[in-house]
């Protein structure tokens, strides 16, 4: 197979390439390319036969670095043109001893099958699966539950609890409660008797209980405990446990009289605003923007006035039902706004106020009475 042997006929420099015979890189010597030993190819660039890149490799033919066979006995096996240990087997990736290479497993649900990619040992627990007679099936582990909301209404006193997961027909909620209302700015504590705790209504995933006391609180925090009465299950029958349920920013001022008085002046300035605004933009534009400037600062001369400072939650709280024709319309999008998949995460206090990351469903009233 050697063509060229000048200086030394036991040294080939040039070997017989279009007869297929090929020099072995670093040395003198030709060899047939049918007798290219295992862990050695052809190099196509160089017409030299070099040793695969890859030192588990048997067979790189195709070239140094696409290996087309592993060496088993190494524990190495091909994974698309590389050789591999399983311990660098990728996930939902297995071993197929008979053709000594990597294999997605046979299960779609399985992420792992190291050992055999046709027998799964660990199915998808993202997806509430687990591993049963060679299946991935639904766990019958509930997951676990959490309070997702619970805010206390300053307009309406009342609290509310919601759940991850569904509880109505599953629990079992009566009086009375174990219940404990802690006064942060007094410093005093006050039981479910004290401050008239009733309960109010059982909702799809939670429950309301509404207060009736004539108790002057600023701020306090209430402690729903755990009791014979308060029995929380869930529809895939797990029971609450993380006891107790703490419902924060409760204040016990929102009916006050001077509250309400705050509150129906600033209704009264909001109902003759868009009437009057119509009149007056007739004659003088500029005076229907006179008049809207100076409702705004009575409106904010009325909120800061005096005291009021201290208690804008419950000004707030019951200002959020004025609309801007005094028509209560409702709003059409709620339906269609509540439970839409979202990435955004509105702060505690925008969700005590029942505001959502979804402009039809804040303001979808106001936008109809613009239209």
């Amino acid at each position: 197979g050697c063509i060229d042997c000048v200086s030394d006929n036991t040294l080939c420099v040039t070997c017989d390439n279009p007869n297929n015979y090929y020099k072995i890189s670093g040395t003198f010597t030709c060899i047939a390319r049918a007798n290219i030993p295992v862990g050695r190819s052809l190099d196509q660039t160089s017409s030299e036969v070099v040793t695969c890149q890859n030192s588990f490799c048997l067979n790189c033919g195709t070239g140094i670095g696409i290996c087309t066979s592993c060496d088993a006995s190494q524990q190495r096996y091909l994974y698309g043109t590389s050789c591999i240990s399983k311990a660098d087997t990728p996930v939902g990736y297995g071993v197929d001893i008979g053709g000594g290479t990597i294999k997605s497993c046979t299960l779609s649900d399985c992420v792992e099958c190291i050992q055999n990619y046709a027998i799964c040992t660990m199915c998808n627990a993202s997806r509430n699966l687990r591993i049963e007679n060679g299946d991935c099936v639904i766990s019958d582990v509930p997951t676990a539950s959490v309070v997702i909301n619970s805010r206390f209404s300053l307009s309406k006193n009342t609290a509310e609890v919601t759940f991850s997961k569904p509880i109505k027909n599953y629990s079992t909620i009566s009086e009375p409660f174990d219940l404990l209302f802690k006064d942060i700015v007094e410093n005093r504590e006050y039981t479910c008797d004290q401050i008239i705790c009733r309960f109010g209504l059982m909702k799809e995933s939670g429950f309301i209980l509404s207060f009736g006391t004539e108790i002057d609180i600023l701020k306090g925090e209430i402690e729903i405990r755990r009791s014979t009465t308060m029995n929380v299950t869930f529809q895939d029958k797990s029971t609450w446990e993380k006891w107790p349920i703490v419902v924060h920013d409760v204040s016990f001022k929102a009916n006050s009289q001077t509250i309400k008085a705050v509150v129906a002046a600033m209704s009264t300035l909001n109902a003759v605003r868009l009437p009057g605004n119509i009149l007056i933009s007739i004659v003088s534009p500029q005076g229907a923007c006179i008049i809207d400037e100076l409702i705004n600062t009575l409106y904010l001369l009325k909120l800061l006035e005096g005291p009021l400072i201290a208690y804008p939650d419950s000004i707030l709280d019951n200002l959020k039902v004025i609309n801007i024709i005094p028509i209560n319309l409702g709003n059409p999008f709620t339906s269609w706004t509540q439970g839409r998949p979202t990435e955004c995460q509105p702060s505690s206090q925008l969700v005590k106020h029942e505001i959502e990351c979804n402009i039809l469903g804040n303001d979808g009233e106001g936008l109809i009475q613009i239209l």
